[in-house]
This record gives structure tokens, sequence and C-alpha cells, in this order.
């Protein structure tokens, strides 16, 4: 604690010390309560850490160009009925949705 500090809890201090005693467990709680918002935050640092470690690669990002590629084997394995893990899109009746092919 620096001096400037120290002086500064001392005269905190001396403010409090002639409050009445249910005055001063008042303050006692409301800054208990500081403290456990202040807990609370921090536990979300070891989980956003956790997070980024699993997105950290010694490669390169992809390009657009790349993503653009996958998304659209993605979504011809969908259209041609190829299992993948995950729930198909329906084709359109008529050929006519927006995941259908067309040939031009």
């Amino acid at each position: 604690m620096s001096a400037a500090e120290a002086e500064e809890y001392e005269a905190i201090l001396k403010i409090v010390r002639v409050w009445p005693p249910a005055r001063r467990i008042i303050l006692i709680q409301a800054v208990l309560q500081t403290l456990a918002q202040s807990e609370a935050t921090p536990g979300r640092l070891p989980t956003l850490d956790r997070a980024l470690g699993l997105l950290a690669t010694d490669r390169p990002a992809p390009s657009d160009a790349d993503i653009a590629t996958w998304l659209e084997e993605r979504s011809s394995r969908a259209i041609d009925g190829e299992p993948d893990g995950r729930v198909r899109r329906a084709r359109s009746p008529q050929g006519t949705g927006p995941h259908d092919r067309h040939s031009g």
C-alpha cells in the first residue's frame, strides 16, 4: 500500500468510526457485495483461456476462399445425401430451394 493509499484508508476509517453500528454494518455488507461480484468475474477467464487454447494452431488461418470451398463441399454432401453427422436440409419438391444445384 502506498503512502497515499494508507492516508486515504486512515481517513476513511476516521469517518466510519463515528458512524452508528447499524450504518457501519450496512457499509460492510456493501463492501462484501462488491467482493462477491469481483470474485464471480474472474471465474470466466479460465474458460476463455481454454477456449482460446483450443483455437490456437501453428498453421495460418484459412483464407476466405478456403472457407467458401469447405462450405460448398459440405453443402454438396448434404444435398447429395451423404452422411456427415449433421442434420441435412430437405430439398424443395420442385428443386428450386436455395440449396439445390442448377445447371447453367
